[in-house]
């Protein structure tokens, strides 16, 4: 699992991506219609986190907002806190992001993944992504804004090794927040979205 401030920093950009300033769509948005969003029935961003609890009773809360595991992939609906507090988000706190996460998983199988939801997405939002690479992290990005200005994206990483060895991770996210993913995109170049480690 990440900590906060890692998954704050995934969840961080498209204002540098895409050149869009503000927090985007107020309107309920639904989630892009594949897995695992696809069995989040009557989920809609942004929500608050009491009604996101009374939606998905199993979810469990946790620091940043709420979590579930759902066909074996971990979700995380991302919620906002006062600057500084330490107190979990409350029943009235909006979720404006959300995530699914592939742990754990090889290169080959993050790079499977990343070529399936490109496809999956792409089809299902009707436009190609902006793809991008981290520098000099070996982390690469998928972007799509929808009309209404949310944000669909994909992320994958590469294995570590070295002092401290990491394995590889996919994930999944939708945002209503145009800002989602700035600090993560930060020195990053555009890529192929085909193969986005080709040098």
């Amino acid at each position: 699992m990440l900590s906060r401030a890692s998954a704050s920093a995934v969840l961080v950009g498209a204002v540098i991506a895409c050149g869009s300033e503000g927090s985007g769509s107020e309107r309920p948005e639904p989630l892009p219609a594949v897995a695992p969003f696809d069995r989040l029935a009557g989920v809609r961003l942004p929500a608050t986190l009491g009604d996101l609890a009374k939606l998905r009773p199993q979810t469990k809360q946790s620091d940043f907002g709420l979590s579930e595991v759902v066909g074996g992939i971990g979700v995380r609906y991302f919620a906002d806190r006062e600057p500084g507090s330490e107190d979990y988000p409350g029943p009235k706190a909006r979720v404006r992001d959300i995530d699914a996460d592939w742990e754990q998983v090889s290169d080959d199988s993050a790079a499977t993944l990343w070529r399936s939801f490109v496809d999956r997405l792409t089809s299902t939002l009707g436009a190609a992504p902006e793809c991008f690479r981290g520098a000099p992290s070996p982390v690469a990005f998928a972007l799509w804004r929808t009309p209404s200005g949310a944000l669909a994206y994909l992320r994958r990483q590469h294995s570590v090794t070295g002092s401290v060895r990491s394995s590889g991770s996919f994930s999944i996210g939708f945002s209503v927040d145009t800002t989602t993913l700035g600090p993560a995109l930060t020195g990053a170049t555009a890529t192929s979205c085909e193969d986005p480690f080709r040098s």
